[in-house]
């Protein structure tokens, strides 16, 4: 909500891909009145784009997309459609990264009018995209330190297990 405002903007989301070709709006802060993209988990459906199936969801990887009106660029007809079904009116696209990987997009729209992104706000929004990565990169690391000690855990309690059921009841002294 604070991006969304910093940016005076009408809706901010972020777009995880899962494959090629598919993807799932994860998270969304917009102006109240506005058709939701980031529905109910229960009810969350992926999105699915030939655009991304064709190897050009990396073009987002290497490229800032700033459009102050959709209707001012060359847009294939089958991508200004889609843009007229959410009555999107101007973007800002950013990729984000989780390591070396391309994770997702954080993007912001507007829906009203065009806008245009001044500099500074597409710094700010770079920036904010480079913290989510490393946020997720942070979990992930977290996530296998976790599974690391729960084996660790369990290689533990089974070496516990096989010395209690194998040395000790033969009572064997140990010299050291």
């Amino acid at each position: 909500q604070d991006i969304r405002q910093l940016l005076k903007c009408e809706r901010v989301v972020i777009f995880k891909f899962f494959q090629k070709g598919q993807g799932k709006f994860i998270f969304e802060s917009a102006n109240a009145g506005l058709p939701p993209l980031v529905s109910s988990p229960s009810e969350q459906k992926e999105w699915r784009d030939s655009f991304f199936a064709q190897d050009n969801m990396e073009c987002y990887a290497h490229k800032i997309y700033a459009v102050e009106d959709v209707f001012l660029i060359n847009h294939s007809p089958c991508h200004l459609a889609a843009l007229k079904k959410f009555q999107i009116r101007a973007y800002l696209i950013i990729p984000v990264f989780v390591g070396e990987n391309l994770w997702g997009l954080i993007a912001a729209y507007n829906h009203s009018q065009p806008k245009f992104w001044q500099q500074k706000e597409i710094n700010l929004f770079e920036k904010v995209s480079n913290h989510l990565g490393i946020a997720l990169k942070q979990s992930e690391l977290l996530q296998q330190m976790k599974q690391a000690k729960q084996k660790a855990d369990a290689a533990n309690k089974a070496k516990s297990v096989f010395l209690t059921n194998f040395i000790i009841p033969f009572n064997y002294s140990v010299v050291i």
